[in-house]
C-alpha cells in the first residue's frame, strides 16, 4: 500500500454533512438565497467566540490561491486585483479561479 499523507477533508465533510442534517439545511433552504450565504449562517450559529477579523485583498487573494489551486498568485493578478476597486471583486475572483482546470486538478489531488 502506498504511503498517503494525511489530509483531513473527509473529517471536514463529514462534519459538514452532519451540521447541514442536523440543522435541517435541506428541508428548510430558500432556493432564493445563494448557498454560501446559507453556509454562512451555519457557520456563524456554531461560531462559539468572536468572529474573525477580515483579511486585507493581498492576503485574501493568496489564501484563495493557496486554497484552490494549490500555488500562490502571480504579480501580475496580485496588482490586477488590488487596482481593482469594484465591491464584488472578492466574489468574482473565487468564480474564476473555481471555473479553472486548475481547481479540479487541485481537489482530485487533495480528495485521492
Amino acid at each position: 500500500m502506498p504511503f498517503r499523507i494525511f489530509v483531513p477533508w473527509p473529517r471536514f465533510l463529514a462534519w459538514m454533512i452532519l451540521v447541514f442534517s442536523a440543522a435541517g439545511f435541506g428541508a428548510q433552504a430558500s432556493a432564493d438565497e445563494p448557498l454560501h450565504r446559507r453556509i454562512d449562517a451555519l457557520m456563524d450559529a456554531a461560531r462559539t467566540g468572536p468572529a474573525p477579523a477580515a483579511s486585507d485583498d493581498a492576503t485574501f487573494l493568496r489564501r484563495l490561491h493557496l486554497d484552490l489551486w494549490g500555488c500562490i498568485p502571480g504579480a501580475e493578478d496580485v496588482a490586477a486585483f488590488l487596482e481593482d476597486q469594484s465591491p464584488g471583486k472578492r466574489e468574482q475572483a473565487v468564480d474564476r479561479l473555481l471555473d479553472d482546470p486548475r481547481f479540479v486538478r487541485r481537489m482530485t489531488i487533495v480528495l485521492d
